[in-house]
């Protein structure tokens, strides 16, 4: 098979992953768009192998795939986990192992496929985006992400609603990024439809990515001396407009406030007054149960890995992937990821920057104190994409 008629599968079938996940998602509970995730990833690996630059980096990934499967296999042996888990473990290790793959597809590609990728790609995040405002606006049920709950929040199309979050933190920096390099009012319009956006996932991650996404333009704009200065600002600012909307919005007002007595509630109770498990959603314990449960009956499990991802993970990416790849395929993971950032000039002197050191800033604090990030089935891709394709000028 060629690459020309690969790269054309390829990019088909990433155009058409958003129709399986509103299927999922209108279906109730298929998981359609697993299928075409796998046939994608498996178009993306013959794809990169026929590119040997990146041969070394596409190998050790899956030699860390199957290091990974043999651990996991070994604790089947011995009854310490189930076979269901041991199949979610091999699941977990492949979505994580398969950042470093598409990168070094992505970034084979010719200059004019990554302009197609590109477009395709703006399209894509549009579509994820537009179906969260339209749930929001229409107040449609299949698209919220807490069911009958009285929070206010909405996935979209999204099928795993806890991956929502991760989308918006890569979507919010590329929109960023493509208008920094268009300064355009179709490219101002995008980036102020993904705020939007993001601010209607109800999440408390949303306030945080914003924060974070403002304190990188202000950074950006007026360098490290000003810095300081200039980014209480622009969170005053932004903090002043939501208010302003939520005084003159009763609609909103309304799901705000319910969304307040929700937290509230969890305060009280689930969180047992302690904000700090409040704001980390009960994490810290799902943390103290597993290192005081199964790491220290299993504390191999720091360094070969094995843990049972599946059967109650901490949702803290970086507990999950030391506990369920351990230490030693983490490092490696850490280096693929490095080598890959060298590779596309990812930190290089120039006007991205400031944005992109922002951005792995972001990813660095959004997988030590939240979850679904590193192995989103949504955002990896888009992930890889911002690593090799959009960090080009030309884009």
């Amino acid at each position: 098979m060629s690459k020309g008629l690969i790269y054309g599968i390829a990019l088909f079938l990433f155009a058409i992953i958003p129709l399986f996940d509103f299927i999922n998602v209108y279906g109730a509970g298929g998981r359609y768009s697993i299928f075409i995730r796998a046939v994608f990833l498996f178009v993306v690996l013959l794809g990169a192998l026929k590119t040997k630059e990146n041969i070394q980096i596409i190998f050790t990934a899956i030699l860390a795939i199957l290091f990974g499967t043999f651990i996991s296999f070994f604790n089947l042996l011995t009854g310490t986990i189930s076979e269901v888990e041991f199949s979610e473990n091999i699941i977990f290790l492949i979505k994580i192992f398969s950042l470093p793959i598409y990168c070094c597809f992505f970034s084979s590609l010719s200059l004019h496929r990554k302009m197609k990728v590109y477009k395709v790609s703006m399209v894509v995040i549009f579509c994820y985006v537009s179906a969260v405002i339209i749930g929001a606006v229409f107040s449609i049920e299949y698209l919220s992400n807490y069911g009958e709950t009285e929070r206010f929040g909405f996935k979209g199309i999204i099928s795993a609603g806890n991956e929502t979050a991760s989308f918006f933190l890569i979507a919010l920096f590329w929109a960023c990024t493509v208008h920094l390099k268009k300064q355009s009012l179709i490219s101002l319009f995008f980036l102020c439809l993904v705020i939007v956006g993001s601010l209607m996932t109800g999440t408390k991650s949303a306030i945080l990515m914003n924060v974070i996404l403002l304190t990188a333009i202000a950074y950006k704009r007026f360098g490290l001396k000003a810095f300081v200065f200039h980014a209480p600002a622009f969170l005053s600012v932004f903090f002043i407009s939501i208010y302003i909307f939520y005084l003159n919005l009763s609609p909103l007002a309304l799901l705000v406030d319910g969304s307040i007595a929700y937290f509230k509630f969890q305060l009280s109770n689930s969180a047992s007054g302690n904000w700090l498990t409040l704001l980390l959603s009960g994490r810290d314990y799902k943390l103290e149960q597993v290192w005081s449960g199964f790491i220290a009956q299993h504390p191999q499990s720091l360094i070969l890995g094995g843990y049972p991802f599946g059967r109650y993970s901490v949702e803290m990416d970086f507990f999950d992937l030391i506990f369920t790849a351990g230490g030693v395929l983490t490092s490696i993971y850490c280096v693929l990821v490095f080598e890959v950032l060298r590779k596309n000039q990812f930190l290089k002197k120039g006007p991205n920057r400031p944005i992109n050191v922002s951005f792995l800033l972001a990813i660095f604090v959004v997988s030590f104190f939240g979850g679904h990030f590193l192995y989103s089935g949504v955002g990896v891709i888009f992930l890889a994409l911002f690593f090799t394709v959009l960090n080009r000028n030309e884009c």
